[in-house]
């Protein structure tokens, strides 16, 4: 049995290996497309590039996608439901939150800033909606609280949750969306040292506690 595992982890001839190059892989972020195909974003604290992964038809891909400065910690990956591969991470260099993403049609990777405004990104969580729009939670270390952006139609609006004056929330967020289109974002409140769970009702927004000290 043991051996039948290791036959269905890593495939025949390989040790399972993606990316043996430099000291890439910390801070990996795994989604799978509706195809079935696996895609990565990871780190590359050696080098400090942000990397990616995907398997093609059984053997595996690896490019880099960001070099300027230390950048690609703690990234978040989606593919929406057109193929576009969509990454969020952080670049420790300038402080900023930054998004990759990569046309179905594309082997080009598209680099731009979401959000510049103090120390921003270093966690974030990225969902692509089925309507085209894209979320972002994350985490601004300069205000110590949770930050929340949507793309439409090309242009962010980013906003951020109030917090208690010397409080420090929304570090380590989880987004998703509901089948109604409706955000819900897990986070930690590490003055508190509680996980909370914020979720949308129409405009307005509704916290609560899942797991508290």
């Amino acid at each position: 049995k043991r051996s039948e595992l290791a036959n269905w982890l890593f495939p025949s001839g390989t040790d399972g290996t993606i990316d043996a190059i430099g000291e890439g892989g910390k801070g990996a972020s795994l989604a799978v497309d509706k195809e079935g195909t696996p895609h990565l974003a990871y780190y590359d604290p050696g080098s400090g590039d942000l990397r990616y992964a995907t398997d093609d038809n059984g053997k595996w891909t690896t490019v880099v996608v960001d070099t300027e400065g230390d950048v690609g910690m703690a990234p978040s990956v989606d593919v929406s439901d057109k193929g576009e591969v969509l990454v969020s991470y952080y670049d420790a260099s300038k402080g900023d939150l930054k998004l990759a993403e990569r046309l179905s049609d594309s082997t080009t990777w598209i680099v731009s800033v979401i959000d510049s405004e103090g120390d921003v990104g270093k966690y974030s969580s990225i969902k692509a909606a089925a309507d085209g729009r894209l979320y972002v939670a994350y985490y601004d270390a300069s205000k110590k609280r949770l930050k929340y952006a949507v793309r439409a139609a090309g242009s962010w609006k980013i906003s951020g949750f109030e917090s208690e004056a010397g409080s420090d929330i929304g570090s380590w967020p989880a987004l998703d969306l509901d089948p109604d289109g409706n955000a819900h974002i897990t986070y930690y409140n590490a003055t508190k040292q509680d996980l909370l769970h914020a979720y949308q009702t129409g405009p307005e927004w509704k916290i609560e506690s899942v797991d508290f000290a």
